[in-house]
């Protein structure tokens, strides 16, 4: 079983943002656009950094 963690993306709190700075600073582009208003995470692709977290003005992610 691993230990990394994960991002977990609140869908009740994100405002979908028209310019999402959490996607603009994953390292490891583990955000992405669903469409025009809507974000999801490519969970393979986190590498559990955090900067999502302190990117989000809303705190709509946590770490998991």
């Amino acid at each position: 079983m691993s230990s990394t963690k994960r991002a977990f993306l609140d869908p009740a709190i994100c405002k979908n943002c028209q310019s999402c700075p959490p996607a603009e600073q994953c390292p490891a582009y583990a955000i992405v656009r669903e469409d025009e208003d809507d974000f999801r995470f490519v969970d393979p692709m986190c590498v559990g950094c955090g900067k999502c977290i302190t990117n989000c003005p809303y705190q709509a992610i946590r770490l998991v």
